[in-house]
């Protein structure tokens, strides 16, 4: 009978895609075409001018066109730029106003609470454990005198 192999863990794997060939790639992607249509433009020119002409000047019109798409465009997205920021603004104004005021109103009660306590708690329990040490400490001091002057008094009645 044959026991099934462990199976080891997978070595990990680099991507062959790293952010600089992805850039490299999006950038060849980008000036590739301007490439080729500057080409195209003049090889066009030198086979057939008048021709070629007037198929530039039609390109033209048809990208000014679509500049003048791309600044609505652009302008449109301004203007939910702005109306997005407006409603963020009214927003932080009508809840972190109040939220802000209830922190300070829990800030207070709790300021509140930790003085009661100090007051009606910790302050009479260090009082009395305070006033027991001096207790305590008295007894210690008094006890030891004690054994102090019986220290004393044996080493007195002595003969030296």
């Amino acid at each position: 009978m044959t026991t099934p192999a462990a199976n080891p863990t997978p070595a990990p794997t680099t991507s062959r895609w790293t952010f600089g060939r992805v850039a490299a790639l999006a950038a060849m992607l980008m000036i590739l075409p301007v490439v080729a249509l500057f080409v195209t433009a003049l090889v066009l020119a030198m086979v057939n001018a008048e021709g070629s002409a007037a198929f530039f000047s039609y390109l033209r019109d048809i990208l000014i066109v679509a500049m003048c798409l791309q600044g609505v465009l652009v302008v449109v997205a301004l203007a939910v730029l702005i109306v997005q920021v407006a409603r963020f603004v009214n927003l932080l104004r009508s809840e972190a106003r109040p939220l802000a005021e209830h922190a300070r109103e829990t800030l207070k009660t709790v300021r509140s609470t930790t003085q009661f306590v100090s007051e009606q708690a910790v302050e009479p329990i260090v009082s009395a454990k305070s006033w027991l040490t001096g207790i305590k400490t008295f007894f210690a001091l008094m006890t030891n005198t004690r054994a102090l002057v019986a220290l004393f008094r044996s080493r007195k009645d002595r003969p030296s």
